[in-house]
């Protein structure tokens, strides 16, 4: 015990610790991007009349579907028609009975890509 750490990490820790200074301002500016692309991907889907977000701190949005789809149609019409990969949550515990997706938030022109296709769908 006397040989071993106290943090007892393994090599890519210990390898992450040791770049973390050199990296610092530019994963805080990374981070600060990301938070206006999560912001303008939640207004973009607000526009969206069969989409009601719930507001994120994550690296996803997740939406209740309303109305026009289910959460489980829309992601196959995405997929299909647009190339597009929503994640339905119908089949995941606790959400049975519900249409909720989960939206990945990508760089602007992928956001701006998708918010397009589901603006699209509303004019069908």
């Amino acid at each position: 015990k006397e040989n071993i750490s106290i943090w007892n990490i393994n090599s890519f820790g210990e390898y992450y610790l040791q770049i973390f200074e050199k990296y610092k301002a530019e994963y805080k500016n990374a981070l600060e991007e990301f938070k206006v692309l999560r912001t303008q991907l939640d207004a973009g889907l607000k526009e969206v009349s069969y989409i009601r977000t719930i507001k994120s701190q994550a690296n996803y949005i997740m939406c209740e579907v309303i109305n026009s789809f289910t959460a489980r149609k829309l992601a196959e019409i995405l997929l299909s028609k647009n190339q597009i990969l929503i994640k339905d949550l119908s089949d995941k515990k606790g959400f049975e009975n519900k249409e909720y997706i989960r939206i990945a938030v990508r760089d602007a022109k992928d956001n701006q890509r998708l918010i397009d296709a589901l603006k699209d769908l509303e004019r069908q």
